[in-house]
């Protein structure tokens, strides 16, 4: 359908680089052991996407790019909505969060008010982008649908950035052999946000964790299914002992 959100998202390729496991870069070297994955919001494509990795086992080697690779195995889970957002009830409460960045990431978004001919794209962790994206993406796909209400209570700028940890922009080159061909650019790092008090709201408040723990799987803004926008929520502890009235000095 047109205008639809993309039903899947890749978490990029992840392996041994460095001595440590990590997202790997633009190149791999022959022999390396590495895996990916791919996140389905529609049955129909999963089941796609299952024949056609039993077909690669089954083939052996697979062209890829320029080069072959070898698929060993593979591994496919039904993740039921319930499951991945248990939790989310106890973050409510808790007046700010962060949200860690881990591949770039980047939003599309509309002027107000007058058409243009081209695309804007916004590289900062802005969070009415960041949010109704995930909104629109939800209700692509889930039951019960989030109102419209939401967007409304978040053009209040009922959520703002309360500081950055090592934000910066990165760009992602595509290639054609050993030519760069196009790229694209995203920003990466942790951003720290807060509710603001006078429009705080419990159930607004609620759908925002869910839909950032949504995001952890469906990843966010623009090229999800490039590997792009892949987050983890992070509530912190003092947050959790403040709201249950705990003494959190130790």
């Amino acid at each position: 359908m047109r205008g639809r959100p993309s039903c899947f998202s890749i978490l990029p390729l992840v392996g041994v680089y460095g001595g440590s496991v990590g997202f790997l870069g633009t190149r791999i070297r022959r022999g390396a052991l590495f895996r990916f994955e791919i996140r389905s919001l529609d049955d129909e494509l999963s089941v796609v996407i299952r024949d056609c990795l039993e077909s690669c086992v089954c083939r052996g080697l697979v062209r890829w790019s320029v080069g072959c690779v070898k698929l060993l195995s593979y591994d496919m889970r039904v993740v039921s909505p319930r499951s991945l957002l248990s939790g989310v009830e106890s973050y409510v409460g808790c007046r700010s969060f962060s949200v860690v960045f881990f591949t770039p990431t980047c939003f599309r978004v509309k002027p107000f008010g007058v058409k243009v001919r081209r695309t804007r794209y916004l590289i900062l962790p802005d969070p009415i982008s960041l949010l109704s994206g995930l909104y629109r993406v939800w209700n692509a796909y889930f039951s019960p649908k989030i109102g419209e209400d939401y967007i409304k209570w978040l053009h209040y700028y009922s959520v703002v950035v309360a500081g950055v940890d090592n934000l910066r922009s990165l760009r992602v080159y595509e290639y054609e052999g050993d030519r760069r061909k196009k790229y694209d650019v995203g920003f990466v790092g942790s951003v720290r946000y807060s509710f603001v008090e006078d429009t705080y709201d419990k159930m607004m408040a609620f759908y925002t964790y869910l839909l950032l723990k949504f995001g952890e799987y469906s990843n966010v803004g623009r090229n999800r299914s490039s590997g792009f926008g892949v987050i983890k929520l992070i509530v912190p502890l003092s947050e959790f002992n403040k709201e249950r009235g705990e003494d959190n000095r130790y």
